[in-house]
C-alpha cells in the first residue's frame, strides 16, 4: 500500500460549528506519526474525514459523515498525497470536496493525479481557498470542479470525478492505477468503531495461530465470498492477487519477501518484551515497513511517542472575531529518527506551514 507523505483539510468544521480545521497540512513524508490531541479535540473526526479521501460518505462510529461535519451552506475539502515510489519520488494525490446538494443530500466530488516532485500542480497548490475582498473563504465546489477538470485535460494522470459519477468508479481508479485498495481501508473504518477500537482489533491475536486464525484467514474468506456475491468482480480474491502480482517482478524477490514474513511471524511467537497490547502491532509494522499514524490524548499518548519520528501537538486556539476555535498542531520531528533511516527525508517534514486564518 502506498504510504501516506501529507495530508490537507480545509474548512473541516464540526462539533456544531465550534471546533474546525481552516486549512491545515500535517506532512509525514511516509513515516510514522502520532497527533497528541486534546480530551474532546474529535480523534475520530480526524479519521473519518481521513476516510473520506478513499472512501467519500463513509460512516464510522455509526455516524455519517454530514452529522460529523457542518456541511449544510458550507463545503469540505480533503486532500491526501501519498507517495507511489522512493526513487525516483512519485507521488498520488486524492482530493475529496463534500457537501449538500440542492435536495439537501450529501453529495462529492472527487480528484485523483499522479505526479513527481518537480510538478508544478500538487497538494499544496490545490486552491481549496480563495481571496475574496482582503479575506480567505473556502472554494465552492463549481470553482474547484472547474479547477480540477482543466488539471484533468491538461494531463493523462489526472481524473475528475463529478457529482454525477458513482463512488465505485473512483474507488476502482484508485485501486487500477494507485493501488490503493479500498477494502484495506474499510477495516480501518471498522477498527476505530469504538474508543480504543485499535487495542480491541489486536488483543485477541498476540500468538502466530491466533493472528493467522483471527485476522488472516477471516480476510481470505472475505475475499472468496466477494467472488461469489457479486459475479461482476469475477473471482475477487485471485483477482485481486493478480493485481497485486505485477509488484513482484522477479520470482526471487517474491520468495525473499516470504522468508521475511515466515521470520517475522516465528519472532513474533517467541516476542516476550510485550508491555503493551498494542506492542506486537509496532513490531510487525517496523519489520513489513508498514506506515503507522496514531492518534490519542496528550495524557495517553506518552508510552507510545517513542515509535513515531514524526508527533504532532494539537491544541485549540480562538479565532480572532470569530464563533469556535481551531485546532492548531506543532510539529516535532526527532532527528535523531531520521539520522537512523533516512536523513535526507527531514527538510521535506520541515517544510510544514500552517495556512493563515480566513
Amino acid at each position: 500500500m502506498p504510504s501516506i507523505s501529507k495530508v490537507r483539510f480545509t474548512n473541516v468544521v464540526y462539533d456544531n460549528g465550534n471546533k474546525r480545521y481552516i486549512d491545515t497540512t500535517f506532512h509525514f513524508d511516509g513515516f510514522n506519526g502520532i497527533l497528541l490531541l486534546e480530551n474532546g479535540a474529535g480523534k475520530t473526526v480526524f479519521v473519518q474525514t481521513l476516510i473520506q479521501a478513499v472512501l467519500p460518505h463513509r460512516i464510522v462510529a455509526q455516524r455519517k459523515i454530514q452529522e460529523t461535519l457542518q456541511l449544510t451552506n458550507s463545503i469540505a475539502h480533503i486532500a491526501v498525497e501519498w507517495i507511489l515510489e522512493d526513487r525516483p519520488r512519485r507521488y498520488a494525490l486524492t482530493a475529496v470536496s463534500l457537501f449538500m446538494n440542492n435536495r439537501e443530500n450529501l453529495a462529492s466530488q472527487q480528484f485523483a493525479m499522479e505526479y513527481t516532485a518537480e510538478s508544478a500542480d500538487r497538494l499544496e497548490t490545490l486552491p481549496f481557498t480563495r481571496q475574496e475582498s482582503g479575506q480567505k473563504r473556502p472554494a465552492t465546489r463549481e470553482e474547484m470542479a472547474a479547477y480540477f477538470r482543466g488539471l484533468a485535460e491538461r494531463s493523462m494522470t489526472a481524473k475528475f470525478f463529478s457529482e454525477s459519477d458513482t463512488l465505485q468508479a473512483y474507488q476502482k481508479y484508485l485501486e487500477e492505477h494507485f493501488k490503493i485498495i479500498p477494502a484495506e481501508w474499510g477495516k480501518i473504518a471498522a477498527i476505530n468503531e469504538v474508543e480504543g477500537g485499535v487495542e480491541a482489533y489486536f488483543e485477541n491475536c498476540r500468538t502466530t495461530n491466533e493472528l493467522v486464525d483471527r485476522l488472516l484467514l477471516p480476510t481470505v474468506e472475505e475475499g472468496c465470498r466477494d467472488s461469489s456475491d457479486n459475479e461482476e468482480r469475477g473471482n475477487g480474491f485471485a483477482e485481486l492477487f493478480e493485481k497485486q502480482r505485477e509488484h513482484f517482478k522477479q520470482q526471487v524477490r517474491l520468495q525473499k519477501r516470504i522468508e521475511e514474513m515466515q521470520g517475522i511471524l516465528t519472532a513474533l511467537d517467541s516476542y516476550t518484551e510485550i508491555q503493551h497490547v498494542l506492542d506486537p502491532v509496532f513490531f510487525i509494522a517496523k519489520e513489513l515497513g508498514f506506515q503507522l499514524i496514531a492518534l490519542t490524548a496528550h495524557e495517553d499518548g506518552n508510552f507510545i511517542r517513542k515509535y513515531f519520528p514524526v508527533v504532532y501537538s494539537c491544541r485549540f486556539a480562538n479565532i480572532a472575531g470569530q464563533k469556535g476555535k481551531v485546532l492548531q498542531p506543532e510539529m516535532e520531528i526527532k532527528t535523531a529518527a531520521f539520522e537512523e533511516l533516512k536523513p535526507e527525508n527531514k527538510a521535506r517534514l520541515d517544510e510544514y506551514q500552517e495556512m493563515g486564518l480566513f
